[in-house]
Order: structure tokens, then sequence, then C-alpha cells
């Protein structure tokens, strides 16, 4: 491939290496196939009930949860596979584990079956652990034919993934951190004082009812691409509607506001943020997952404590939550923890202007959630069946839907697990550029200082169309880039 000509450099969101530009002989090939992964078992969207210990002799803070209505989600058995135990038939056919335990071996969670029944199982990871450790080392990954098992240490805190889905170590981590992270934001790090005063504390009485988010958010890491780039993933919408919500959303300051969040479903509609404070992706992430979660958010207005771990993991903020539609949600964030009435007349005020006007805010965004998903064929690039692309300046990605021949969940999943593999070799390894061919799909992976792109076609695509159809790409990005990013983010003064 070395006498293949240089990709022509387009400028896009966030790039920054015009003097770098992509040439054939600097492809770091990849011809071997991969084997096709199997698809991971549906997780229910209900939770255990977790009975809550007698312990009135130590109560280091209450649940913070209790402005949420969870009894829908404490009804006895009703996750979906609470009832399977590791004898059980089905047990090991899951293709991958979940087990959070704390250092005492006492258990907090588990993605599959009741955790109140796997004590002498996760005592067992608890021995593990701390045999490691005796040596002063830590564990951090096994490999046992086709299962990778990872271990997580965060300070009292232990997660493991057993995982039989082919996903790299590296992934797996990334995967319980985020799990760790959610645990954060619904206790704070205080949590780790807890288990300073008493190692045998079970914190299961604190977080019942919260195992929705726990399942949810391992259900979401297992098909969104943008917790796997660590990017936010926008509506599709025009720039002058965009641009008109965030003048709505910031004509609604309060003294102690500090986040006004506007999400369509799973997607980021505007953000209204102090100037030198970012709302990180990870801590979105929670947000999106923890308002989608829960169906008491969509009954009433509802005002809750919540952590954001990469904003300050030691204490909490305060959450006003409101589905002002059915799928779009406006999430307020102060500091106060009386602002609530405060958060209700924001919320008032910006409902009202969104209705108003013959075609008003609520009638553009109904349409755009009807068709903001594009298809590849619309890009115009030849062979082109799908990528993703992530602007490193405003952490963001914008991808099509999946079409032919990706049109079940298998083959989804598939394409899923190959951008994860591409994603590992190209950024665990340092490559700037990565090709790989399999028998299905040709993927290249191009990656600067301003941004990272995976573009897949055909298998019988050559590698000088594959290029020439990066260049094609990167113009219909840049095109496009007003309605598939938010690139003014308003900021409060």
């Amino acid at each position: 491939v070395g006498d293949m000509a240089d990709l022509e450099f387009v400028e896009v969101p966030g790039s920054s290496d015009r003097d770098t530009p992509l040439s054939g002989h600097e492809l770091e090939l990849d011809l071997s196939s991969v084997n096709e992964l199997q698809n991971n078992e549906e997780i229910g969207d209900n939770d255990a009930h977790t009975e809550e210990e007698n312990d009135d002799d130590f109560e280091p803070f209450q649940s913070p949860r209790g402005s949420l209505d969870l009894q829908e989600a404490t009804r006895p058995n009703a996750r979906k596979y609470a009832h399977e135990e590791p004898q059980h038939e089905n047990w090991p056919k899951h293709k991958k584990h979940v087990f959070i335990l704390s250092n005492a071996g006492k258990p907090i969670y588990s993605r599959y079956g009741d955790e109140s029944s796997l004590a002498g199982f996760v005592g067992v990871i608890q021995a593990i652990i701390s045999f490691i450790q005796d040596d002063d080392d830590t564990i951090r990954s096994v490999r046992a034919g086709d299962v990778t098992i990872v271990f997580l240490v965060k300070g009292p805190i232990y997660l493991v993934c057993v995982a039989r889905t082919g996903e790299p170590p590296s992934r797996l981590e990334e995967q319980l951190n985020y799990m760790y992270s959610q645990i954060i934001s619904i206790l704070t790090s205080g949590i780790n004082k807890i288990f300073t005063q008493r190692a045998q504390y079970d914190i299961r009485n604190l977080l019942v009812g919260t195992e929705k988010f726990l399942d949810s958010l391992m259900s979401w890491m297992d098909h969104d691409l943008s917790v796997v780039m660590n990017a936010t993933h926008c509506l599709r919408l025009d720039s002058q509607t965009r641009n008109l919500i965030g003048s709505i959303m910031h004509s609604t300051k309060t003294p102690n506001l500090l986040y006004s969040i506007l999400i369509a479903r799973h997607q980021l509609v505007n953000l209204v943020r102090p100037r030198k404070r970012a709302l990180h992706p990870a801590d979105l992430h929670l947000i999106v997952n923890f308002v989608n979660t829960c169906t008491a958010f969509r009954a009433s207005e509802t005002w809750t404590p919540l952590c954001l771990p990469r904003f300050d993991d030691t204490g909490f903020l305060h959450a006003y939550v409101c589905f002002i539609s059915t799928d779009i949600c406006l999430v307020k964030i102060s500091t106060n923890p009386n602002d609530f009435y405060k958060m209700s007349e924001c919320r008032n005020s910006i409902v009202q202007r969104f209705k108003s006007g013959e075609n008003s805010v609520f009638d553009i965004l109904k349409h755009a959630l009807k068709h903001q998903d594009y298809s590849s064929a619309e890009v115009g690039v030849p062979g082109l069946l799908h990528f993703v692309y992530k602007s490193l300046a405003i952490s963001q990605i914008t991808c099509p839907r999946m079409e032919a021949p990706y049109t079940n969940r298998h083959e989804r999943k598939r394409l899923f697990r190959m951008y994860e593999h591409v994603h590992e070799k190209a950024i665990e390894n340092q490559h700037k550029k990565y090709y790989h061919c399999s028998s299905k799909e040709t993927v290249l992976a191009w990656i600067t200082g301003g941004f990272h792109l995976y573009a897949t076609f055909g298998p019988l695509e050559s590698i000088s169309n594959v290029i020439a159809g990066c260049n094609s790409l990167l113009q219909w990005i840049k095109a496009e880039d007003t309605k598939l990013f938010v690139l003014d983010s308003p900021v409060f003064t």
C-alpha cells in the first residue's frame, strides 16, 4: 500500500492535525478475520428486593433516595433473573456477569441472581483479591479459554466482571469504572469512610431500589457507542433551533444553578454551564442513565440529591428532573438543597416559551425526534456501511443508524464489538491509522489530535476506495457539523 496517495485533509470540528495527513503507507494493517460474537442476554428493567438490616447502633447517613418513589423498584423478585443462583442451569449461559462486593466479602450487587444468596461466591472472589494483595500486588485480569475475568479495586469496594463477549480487558475495566461511578453518584465517596469505621457494614440498605440504575447502565454500555468513545451523542437539530433553546434555558439563570440540561431520550439537545466548569461526558452519561431509568421521573417533578463523580465525588448536588414531554427531559442542577421551587418556576417559564409561536420549539423537537436518525446513504459515500466520528475538542460523537447488512440484533452487536476491537487496537497501541479487514467488512480507524474516525465499508472495497471515501465523509461532516454537534453551548457568567 506504499504507493497510495495521501488522504486530502479536511478540517472538521475539533481537528488540529492539518500538517499530518493520512497516507496509505502509514496504515497499521490487520487482515485477520474476527470471530462472530454471540449476543448478550437482555436484562430486566426492574429491581430485586433487598431487605434492610436492623443496624440501630450504626447509621452513618440516610439513603439519599428518599425523594424517589421506589415502590415499584422494591417489589420482591422484581428483577428478571433474581431467582438464579450459581447452581442454576442458566447461570453459566449469561455472556457477562458483574459482581460488586466490599473488601470484607459482603455482597453489594450482582447483575444476575440475588446478591444476598451469593455470600459464598463473593467470599471466594474476596479471598483471591486479598491473596494477591498480601504480596503487595494487584490482580487486574485473568484469561481462561474464552472467558475474561477483570478485577477493579476501588478502595474498600471490589468490582469483578466475568465475560465471554470477546471484549478486551481494558474495555471491561472501563465498564467497571462506570459501575463504581454509578454507586458514588448515589452515595458519594463518603462510603469509603463508612468502611473505614466498620468494615463489616452492609451498604445494601443504602442502595435499596437503586439496582435498576446499575442494571440499566450495564445494558446501555453494551450497545451505545457514545459510552465506548467517552463522548456525548447529540440530537440532530438545526443550529437556529438549538441556539434558541440555549437562549431560553440561559435566560432562567438562578444564583445557585450550575447546569441546565435538555435531554431527548439518550441524546443531548443543549446544555448551559458555568464558563470554566464543563460537564464531563462520564457525568452526563450518569445523568442520562439516571433520568431514563426511573419511571417516577415521568410522573411528576422530582428533586433529588445527586453526586457527579467527575465534578466532585465528596458531596451531593441537587437535581431538578422533569419530563416536559414524553421523551424530553429538563434537568437543572443546583448547589442549594432548597432551590426546588425556584427550579420549578424556571421550568414553567421554559415550557411556556417552548410552546409559544406557530412553529413552536416543542413541535420542532417532536419532528426532530422522529427524523433525527440519518442513514449512511445520505452521506453519499459509495460503499460506506456505517461510521463513528468523535470530535475530541467537544467530546461529542455522531453516527448514522445501522442499516443493511446490520438489520438484526446479532449483526448490530457484532459490528459494535468490531468497533470495540478496532478502538482498542488503535488507542491502546497508539496507532494513528489502523486498517482492519474481515470477511464481512473493512474498517479504517483514523486517530488524530482533533478527532477519531471509524469508517466501515464492504469487505471487497480497496484501500484506495476506503481512503477516498473517508475524504468525502469528512467533507460531509464539516458541512453538517452545526446540526450534528452542540458547538456553541451557552455559558453562565
